[in-house]
């Protein structure tokens, strides 16, 4: 007796699967007929469905040439016959109204090319159509530019993550386009807050055309750090709303003049001269200063306080900076208001603070060269953690106070305080009452002796190792030539 193949089980199994799959489906098409005397209201609208009568494949032969006997023991079903299908009568057909969704087949998974790709980063599903393209390339070289990046380097960016990018010339016309956006809308934004800064003083009878005398805070920023910075901007800020009212940049590149400029005296040095002439006449040369890097932040200072009156009706009559600025000094000798009214110098607490945290980390520093440690571990001792709170507590010492003399007696009071012991208590400069922050004096207020300063004292400093070298820093910085300028106490 034949034995059964492995595929003639298959073709056994796959028949059986169509003819009850054929029977399912007649029984389904008994079931949704109509009544007698009914018209189904979709039979205009009907659709005829044959099954598929599946192909049959030549059975595997013994040898070339000879076909090999099928061993299936199980009658071919009507059906699935080898022999010619009979014609499709009604009862073979499977009707389906329109009405009843159709089975959706899958899609094929077509791979998509690189430029498919590619035109895909730039669209957005959610909307349904792509941007705008020249949106899309503003909105591209304003992220260049933000990130310090130029055509060159958004070129090899686009090229690792295999996007579109945009040529040189398309990106410098763009950056200049954004160059006079953002010019002008910056001037929008200062005249606004100017205007802001005016209303203040409208309970005065001060109208938009008065010119009125603030007080603003100005300090210069760099590009890079160090003094070789190519590009500094510098800002005024109003003191009271804390409003930027104005900024100017001054610059010592242009990249025109760095590139095609080089080119041009490389080439042909002859020409080199008109070419720089005409390139300055055009306006699109962004040199604006010549000088040092350290001199930018003076030249900023005199443009912004010449043109305050003629731009925003303000006059700076007084100007918080920090103590090493050497911008007042330029104001002093250019005079912009004229030669009667003198600008007036505040320094910002917060760097003054800065200054005795230098002086002291200085001290620690040039004694340790000498043999003398001041620093370490050990209580009593000038560590970094005790110069940053030294330097809170000056700070502070300057805005809790009042007067001049209560400023200079909260400062002094910050390193008596740790001078303190239980044998020697020096708490002569804290302030005195029940609610006094100094516990010494709080106690005493309230009609007892206190003690435990090992265990109140949070920043205990050695008296005999450290007040020789910490009086004259204190002093200096206590005087009253230098509190005079933080009364306004702004920063």
């Amino acid at each position: 007796m034949p034995r059964k193949t492995k595929q003639s089980k298959h073709l056994g199994k796959a028949r059986e699967r169509q003819r009850l799959d054929l029977t399912e489906s007649r029984t389904a098409e008994s079931d949704s007929q109509p009544p007698q005397g009914q018209q189904s209201p979709s039979t205009s609208s009907e659709v005829e469905l044959r099954p598929s009568t599946p192909t049959s494949e030549p059975s595997p032969s013994t040898s070339r040439g000879e076909p090999r006997p099928s061993t299936s023991r199980e009658e071919p079903c009507p059906s699935t016959s080898r022999e010619e299908p009979r014609p499709s009568t009604l009862t073979d057909r499977i009707i389906i109204p329109l009405s009843s969704p159709l089975p959706a087949s899958p899609e094929p998974q077509i791979p998509l090319t690189r430029s498919q790709r590619k035109l895909a980063l730039f669209t957005d599903e959610n909307i349904g159509e792509p941007p705008e393209p020249f949106i899309t390339n503003e909105a591209t070289v304003m992220a260049s530019l933000l990130s310090g990046m130029g055509p060159y380097c958004l070129n090899n960016f686009c090229e690792a993550l295999e996007m579109p990018s945009i040529h040189q010339k398309t990106f410098n016309t763009i950056a200049k386009r954004l160059y006079s956006q953002n010019q002008r809308m910056s001037d929008e934004i200062f005249s606004k807050a100017a205007s802001m800064v005016h209303i203040r003083f409208y309970s005065l009878d001060v109208t938009e055309e008065d010119v009125i005398d603030i007080s603003v805070s100005y300090d210069g920023s760099w590009l890079t750090q160090g003094h070789k910075s190519l590009i500094e901007i510098g800002c005024v800020i109003d003191v009271v709303t804390g409003l930027v009212i104005d900024g100017h940049v001054c610059s010592l590149h242009c990249h025109t003049c760095a590139q095609s400029g080089e080119f041009v005296r490389r080439e042909t040095p002859h020409r080199y001269e008109r070419w720089m002439q005409e390139h300055i006449a055009s306006g699109e040369c962004t040199i604006n200063f010549q000088g040092s890097s350290r001199m930018m932040e003076m030249q900023a200072a005199e443009v912004l306080w010449s043109r305050s009156m003629q731009r925003h009706k303000l006059c700076y009559t007084t100007m918080v900076s920090d103590g090493d600025s050497k911008a007042h000094t330029r104001l002093l000798k250019t005079k912009p208001y004229g030669p009667d009214e003198e600008i007036q110098k505040e320094d910002c607490i917060n760097h003054v603070g800065k200054r005795l945290g230098a002086a002291l980390q200085n001290l620690v520093s040039d004694s340790s060269k000498r043999g003398v440690t001041l620093g370490g571990r050990g209580r009593g001792r000038l560590t970094a953690e005790v110069i940053r709170k030294l330097q809170i507590y000056y700070s502070r010492a300057i805005r809790a106070g009042k007067t001049l003399d209560e400023m200079r007696r909260n400062i002094m009071a910050g390193i008596y305080h740790g001078y303190s012991t239980d044998d020697l208590p020096q708490h002569q400069f804290c302030p005195p009452g029940p609610d006094s922050n100094c516990f010494f004096k709080k106690a005493i207020g309230e009609h007892h002796y206190p003690t435990g300063h090992k265990k109140r004292i949070h920043t205990p400093l050695d008296f005999e190792l450290l007040h020789r070298y910490l009086q004259p820093i204190y002093k200096r910085l206590a005087s009253i030539e230098l509190l005079k300028k933080c009364q306004l106490k702004t920063t």
